[in-house]
């Protein structure tokens, strides 16, 4: 990758794009530590419980909600983890994420959730289609 075969010269640009690749890495881990995990203390419990036994109603939509946004925090959280990582390199990857709950249909909740994998199944999801 031509990005990796450029020395550190340390000018402004690369200073800047390595402090905003360690603000997306700190923004990443919190993500995921304390939203994420936070909110699986909430789920799984409840997931658990509904294995051998049944939970209440309110129970359940608590559980779905912080298992929904769990989710969401922990891919999120990775996917800045990854970009802010790729920074530090001179790489950069493009956004994953758009807001996918301020979506107002289930379509464009899919293309603001998965925006580089619905991207990669638009460019190559045909040619395996084709090979099957």
């Amino acid at each position: 990758m031509h990005q990796l075969a450029r020395p550190f010269s340390g000018d402004d640009e690369q200073w800047k794009r390595a402090a905003s690749g360690l603000m997306l890495i700190i923004l990443g881990l919190c993500q995921k530590t304390m939203l994420g995990d936070n909110l699986a203390v909430i789920a799984d419990p409840v997931f658990k419980a509904a294995e051998t036994s049944p939970v209440a109603p309110i129970d359940s939509w608590i559980a779905t909600l912080a298992f929904t946004f769990q989710i969401f925090f922990d891919f999120s959280g990775y996917t800045d983890m990854a970009i802010g990582s790729a920074l530090l390199f001179g790489i950069k990857l493009p956004q994953n994420f758009d807001a996918p709950y301020r979506a107002t249909t289930l379509q464009d909740f899919w293309r603001r959730w998965h925006m580089t994998l619905s991207r990669f199944l638009r460019s190559y999801g045909g040619i395996w289609v084709m090979t099957v």
